[in-house]
């Protein structure tokens, strides 16, 4: 159910979603029943990886299964409410023209101070379980080809980009380095928005070599 609740709620934030629009007058349309902002509720992930059958670009890694460490990434999705009725667009605006966006297309009105990730387990000679092994993580917003696990970014990046206001309902994340033993292992995410609100996470284990 985790798995298709997220996979539906990324064809809708990334897939186009979009709806008619009313005229307003000769060059602004105004979008019906659109909230373009988002609260944060809570935060959800999957372990992802490239697949091997041509019908999917990526696959849930099943409990147990063995992972090349530079193949894994965790995919972060936040459960959100939306926030303010109706949205007036430019046809001179980043739009489409003649279509509205998805609800929470503006972002978040709050906006991230930090995040950190911690490691549940001994990682390799310098994180042992219970540090934050912020050093070692590489983000992206949505990798929707094999080839964008090599477009991941520092972990700093993420957070400079996204402390005015939370830009999109899901990232992904990586690791810039494997562990040292072969083992499973999970994570801690602390997500921190600017007025103080804090949101906690746990990964599901994932056997890495």
């Amino acid at each position: 159910m985790k798995l298709r609740v997220l996979l539906l709620f990324t064809v809708f934030t990334f897939g186009g979603v979009f709806w008619a629009c009313q005229q307003v007058d000769n060059d602004m349309w105004e979008c019906p029943d659109i909230l373009p902002y988002f609260s944060i509720k809570s935060i959800e992930s999957i372990n992802l990886q490239p697949s091997q059958s041509n019908n999917n670009t990526f696959e849930e890694i099943q409990e147990g299964e063995v992972v090349l460490w530079e193949r894994f990434f965790i995919r972060f999705a936040f459960e959100a409410d939306y926030l303010a009725r109706k949205a007036t667009i430019s046809l001179n605006g980043s739009l489409l023209a003649l279509s509205c966006a998805p609800n929470g297309w503006k972002g978040d009105k709050v906006g991230l101070d930090t995040l950190y990730v911690r490691t549940l387990s001994d990682f390799n000679e310098n994180f042992v379980a219970g540090d934050t092994i912020n050093d070692l993580i590489l983000t992206n917003y949505y990798t929707n080809t094999a080839q964008g696990l090599m477009d991941f970014t520092p972990l700093t990046n993420y957070i400079e980009e996204n402390h005015e206001s939370v830009k999109y309902q899901v990232f992904d994340m990586k690791l810039s380095k494997g562990p040292t033993e072969e083992g499973a292992y999970a994570f801690d995410l602390i997500y921190v928005l600017n007025d103080g609100q804090f949101f906690t996470h746990r990964t599901e284990p994932v056997q890495l070599k």
